[in-house]
């Protein structure tokens, strides 16, 4: 990741405000995004210039060192939390059918998603395998889904992971079924068979239609 304050970060703040207006989310964290770079940036001048006056002999710039080095972690940081934030909204407005936006978080996430198809495919079935293995052939750390519900659902995880490696599917339901592997509230994690049947059934439905972006 790139720390200086680029013209790209700053065009895409503005871009993102103009399209979708200064109060969405993603339009915030290109903004957050824009900001920490900016503090990095210097904070990296800073510690630069501590570095070289310190090797130059001046040992009082050890101090200003230290804590430049201990706020660009926490920058980074920062700013790392910032762009993850930045790539989930893009992939919601993807899911939400707007891919074709031209912001370039979108196009970023675009290009990704375009390349994770066969993972998450295999993501499904390595889940429904892990799922039906008898109890003292799981892994030692219990997963994060209750296995007799991925195994109510066995038939229809397959035939979305088919249909996912089944040509181009669209990029907003490529989109939905990463969110329903890693979204916070996916049904594939809870306990409810009936929500999660019937949203892989709309998820199936959407990957029958060919990419059109």
């Amino acid at each position: 990741m790139h720390l200086s304050p680029t013209p790209q970060r700053f065009r895409a703040a503005q871009a993102a405000r103009a399209i979708l207006g200064g109060e969405h989310p993603l339009a915030r964290a290109e903004e957050r995004v824009h900001w920490l770079g900016a503090q990095a940036a210097a904070s990296a001048a800073l510690l630069t210039g501590s570095a070289v006056g310190l090797a130059a002999g001046a040992t009082e710039l050890l101090a200003v060192l230290l804590a430049a080095a201990a706020v660009q972690i926490g920058i980074l940081a920062g700013l790392f939390a910032a762009a993850g934030a930045r790539r989930r909204r893009a992939l919601e407005l993807i899911a939400a059918g707007r891919a074709a936006l031209p912001l370039a978080a979108v196009r970023r996430e675009r290009a990704r998603l375009a390349r994770r198809v066969g993972a998450l495919a295999t993501s499904l079935d390595r889940m429904r395998v892990d799922a039906g293995r008898p109890m003292r052939n799981r892994p030692v750390v219990a997963p994060l889904y209750f296995p007799s519900v991925i195994r109510e659902v066995d038939a229809e995880l397959a035939q979305t992971a088919r249909l996912l490696r089944d040509g181009t599917p669209d990029l907003a339901a490529v989109a939905r079924t990463e969110e329903l592997l890693g979204g916070e509230a996916s049904p594939l994690y809870g306990t409810d068979v009936r929500r999660l049947r019937e949203e892989l059934a709309r998820l199936q439905f959407a990957l029958s239609t060919r990419a059109t972006v």
